[in-house]
């Protein structure tokens, strides 16, 4: 492999990679993740650790997968889709559902959070 090759390779996964982390899920979780933070500068550090975190993890997948010479089957795609959009839905009726309990009020939670006291509430 030349070297312009492999630095065009490079350039390609990084496109790919910048694609890939605008989409709505990652914009809605970065969001969910920073959006609750007065403060600009620790809001940008918990954005840049999900990204740095996201990162690592799917170079290690991928390299794993290179490596072993792994292949997901096609109809995996369709089925991450729907489990991602199944949970932003779920999420969503949290979000409606302590919009509700708080009148009108809006009060900024995680979706982790969001999550805890939904399972509080119907463990207890």
């Amino acid at each position: 492999m030349s070297h312009a090759t492999l630095v065009g390779l490079i350039l390609l996964a990084g496109v790919l990679g910048f694609r890939h982390g605008i989409d709505w899920d990652h914009i809605a979780a970065i969001t969910d993740l920073v959006g609750g933070e007065s403060d600009k500068r620790r809001g940008f550090i918990l954005a840049l650790w999900y990204a740095a975190g996201h990162e690592v993890v799917i170079i290690a997948f991928g390299a794993l997968a290179t490596l072993l010479g792994w292949t997901l089957p096609h109809w995996m795609d369709g089925v991450m889709e729907r489990f991602v959009g199944i949970t932003l839905f779920i999420l969503a009726i949290f979000l409606i559902i302590s919009f509700i309990r708080n009148r009108g009020e809006w009060v900024v939670m995680s979706r982790w959070r969001l999550l805890f006291i939904g399972f509080y509430r119907w463990a207890y």
